[in-house]
């Protein structure tokens, strides 16, 4: 057994950090507008704008998600999202999940208020697959949607710019 003097422990080499892959740049901000339809919606059509702002990374090495690999960002966003009949607003926080290329999974939640029939809390919460092109983001996700009353699954699809 050897015994290690505090000399050692202060003049001993740096230990280097784990590997991290990034796969896909993520930008400070991101805006997006869509569409989606529900069945549980009359009429089930449902249009939808978002912007978003990173908070922070959280990061991943490939021997911890499946996705081989990531540094993904941590969003608030904000989104309105309307039909004929009713409108919401609803502040929450999306996440990366993981990358693999020009593909993102992510993660999303949030939680506000919805005008119809009267004034109600609104929350959310599902996922989304994006795809990055030259800053340009598509999107298609599915998430289910309360307004006080039921769960409403929701299909949606978006395009949207990050910078």
């Amino acid at each position: 057994m050897r015994w290690v003097s505090p000399f050692d422990i202060v003049n001993a080499p740096a230990k280097a950090p784990d590997p991290v892959s990034i796969r896909a740049p993520q930008d400070n901000y991101f805006a997006l507008v869509g569409a989606g339809i529900s069945q549980y919606n009359a009429p089930i059509a449902v249009g939808w704008v978002t912007f978003g702002i990173k908070l922070g990374v959280h990061i991943c090495t490939s021997e911890q998600t499946p996705l081989s690999g990531c540094v993904g960002s941590i969003y608030s966003m904000t989104t309105i999202e309307m039909t004929g009949q009713k409108s919401q607003i609803r502040q929450g926080m999306a996440m990366v999940l993981g990358t693999s290329g020009r593909w993102s999974l992510i993660a999303l939640v949030d939680g506000g208020t919805s005008t119809a029939p009267s004034m109600v809390g609104s929350f959310s919460g599902g996922g989304m697959l994006a795809y990055r092109m030259k800053g340009i983001i598509f999107t298609a996700g599915v998430k289910a949607v309360t307004d006080g009353s039921q769960v409403k699954p929701t299909i949606e699809i978006g395009v949207g710019k990050s910078f």
